[in-house]
């Protein structure tokens, strides 16, 4: 009876196919050497209570020592007939849940070892917990989309203001720069047109003070020439005409200084045109900065417009991807229900028997590689969308 014990032990640790035990299993090592031995218990549970039909199996290095199959308490007793305090392995598999192990184990007489399984596949809380996380990464892209879209429509609102502002903007420049041209063309205009009036007055002046002096001399010579003349003039002839050469010499006084008012006046007129000047060439320097401005406005609008058509489509490309990403998800849902339904079919028949038991066992293991195959497929599609929502 031990021998078939020990070879079923052996055949279950070798292959990794898993057998249901009715009542606690007791194997012990390939051969007793001695008869110090150890026996001790493993118990192991999952969060659902005990697990019934774990594999356990205990090495030294290669070298198995032992191993056994949990009862319906969890329980499998195992017995090694020749240990002397070295450090063990403790592996404990089941289809239905993850592997667990424990390294460098000192094992003592009426020891008990504790593990507790994860199960394998999802519970309907850890769906609902996966679905609630997947609907929120949704709400938050869709979010992110929208949010994008806003942006979008209030760059192109506010590039279209700026837009039309800086145009009526650099219109007015514009206008503003020609009036100042216009006005200083006209003030250039009336200068020449003065300075040419004050300069044939002055010839005009010149010419007269040239032929008065002229006439003066002439006068003079006359008075000589005619001096015997004169001499004959009575006292009151003498008196008149000194009062006709005093009211001459009045008037071209009063000439004199009419003329030097008229060019005092002409040069206050040259000094206001030339202050005018200045002004217009201030408000044509002004009119050019603020064409400037409102130029540089115009290319500030326009790279804002061109910002917002990248926002557009990388909001457009963010939503490409996670469809796509929510078109996988959704086949590997469908996946993973179908394995779920094999393997809570096989694991029925299983419990009530029916079947070849190591052929289920079998079925059950490839289902388990079909569940490691999307869960790393599950990996995959997160961290993407992990990404994408990082961006």
């Amino acid at each position: 009876m031990k021998k078939r014990v020990l070879i079923l032990s052996l055949f279950i640790a070798t292959s990794g196919i898993f057998a249901y035990a009715e009542n606690n299993v007791q194997t012990t090592t390939k051969q007793e050497i001695s008869k110090a031995g150890v026996t001790f218990t493993v118990n192991v549970k999952s969060d659902k209570g005990p697990v019934v039909g774990a594999l356990v199996k205990v090495t030294l290095g290669n070298t198995v020592l032992g191993a056994g199959t949990t009862d319906a308490a969890g329980n499998a007793k195992i017995t090694i007939a020749s240990y002397n305090k070295q450090l063990v392995r403790i592996d404990v598999s089941h289809t239905l849940y993850r592997n667990d192990s424990k390294s460098e184990v000192v094992l003592e007489n009426d020891g008990i070892i504790p593990f507790v399984l994860k199960s394998k596949t999802e519970s309907i809380d850890d769906a609902a917990a996966r679905e609630a996380e997947y609907k929120a990464k949704q709400e938050a892209a869709n979010k992110a989309a929208e949010e994008a879209k806003k942006q979008e429509d209030a760059i192109k609102q506010s590039t279209q203001q700026t837009q039309s502002e800086a145009e009526a903007t650099k219109a007015a420049a514009e206008k503003k720069a020609a009036e100042a041209k216009a006005q200083q063309e006209a003030l250039d205009k009336q200068r020449k047109e003065m300075e040419e009036r004050l300069a044939a007055e002055k010839a005009a002046r010149e010419e007269a003070a040239k032929k008065q002096q002229e006439q003066a001399q002439k006068n003079a010579e006359n008075k000589v020439v005619d001096a015997s003349k004169e001499a004959k003039l009575t006292a009151e002839d003498a008196k008149r005409e000194q009062k006709e050469q005093e009211a001459k010499l009045k008037e071209a006084q009063a000439q004199a200084k009419a003329q030097k008012e008229a060019a005092a006046s002409e040069a206050e007129r040259l000094k206001a045109a030339e202050k005018a000047k200045k002004e217009a060439a201030k408000e044509q320097k002004a009119a050019e900065k603020a064409k400037k401005e409102a130029e540089k406005a115009a290319k500030e609008a326009e790279k804002e417009a061109k910002a917002a058509e990248k926002a557009k489509a990388q909001a457009e490309k963010l939503q490409a991807n996670i469809e796509k990403l929510d078109e996988q998800q959704a086949k590997l849902n469908a996946n993973r229900d179908k394995l779920n339904k094999q393997q809570q079919k096989l694991q029925s028949q299983l419990d009530k028997g029916k079947g070849d038991a190591a052929k289920i066992q079998t079925k059950m293991a490839k289902l388990d590689l079909s569940h490691a195959k999307l869960d790393e497929s599950q990996l995959k599609i997160d961290k993407k969308r992990e990404k994408l929502l990082k961006k």
